[in-house]
């Protein structure tokens, strides 16, 4: 309240849309991640089992201290794989971001002149065929070790759970920094 915003940006109203924002894109698009990620992993219980023998091997005693700490979390590469997926395959915001190109884009046979407005939605690459094969479906192995796209480039590339670039959601901020989200999990 004593920053040198203008008065209209330190309104009540103002203040309680930003409240509503930061609620509703930090709690509500990870309680439905967690939400996709657990019903998957009790429908799956193969996939269940491998997340569990990998947990129980790496934390044999959970009333440690450091039991759950992030460096021990952020090694275990299935559990990677299976918050990789939840992430996906809950995807937040689905609707067109629409972008004006200012220079020519090569698309297939065409070229898409400048000044042309082009959008896509998330849905649009996770749940591209090529990308992800069987895209419906909870796969964590996909994300184990080092994985590439058919035309070879990181998986990292194509990973657009946050959406990409100037407008991408604030809190791949916070997922970056903890790594276990990362496509190159610390061994």
């Amino acid at each position: 309240m004593r920053s040198n915003l203008p008065p209209h940006e330190k309104s009540p109203r103002r203040l309680a849309d930003e409240v509503q924002t930061v609620i509703g894109a930090g709690l509500v698009t990870t309680s439905w991640a967690l939400t996709v990620a657990s019903y998957y992993l009790l429908e799956n219980p193969s996939i269940f089992e491998k997340l569990r023998a990998e947990l129980f091997a790496a934390l044999p005693d959970i009333s440690a201290p450091d039991a759950f700490s992030y460096q021990k979390l952020e090694k275990l590469q299935y559990l990677h794989g299976c918050v990789r997926e939840g992430i996906r395959l809950s995807y937040g915001v689905s609707s067109r971001m629409p972008r004006l190109i200012d220079t020519p884009v090569p698309y297939g046979d065409w070229i898409i002149p400048p000044g042309t407005p082009t959008s896509m939605t998330i849905l649009d690459v996770q749940f591209n065929e090529t990308l992800y094969p069987k895209p419906h479906d909870f796969v964590p192995e996909r994300w184990l070790g080092s994985p590439k796209a058919p035309d070879g480039e990181s998986m990292e590339k194509y990973w657009v759970a946050f959406g990409k670039g100037p407008r991408n959601c604030i809190g791949i901020k916070y997922v970056r920094q903890f790594s276990i989200c990362s496509l190159h999990p610390v061994v």
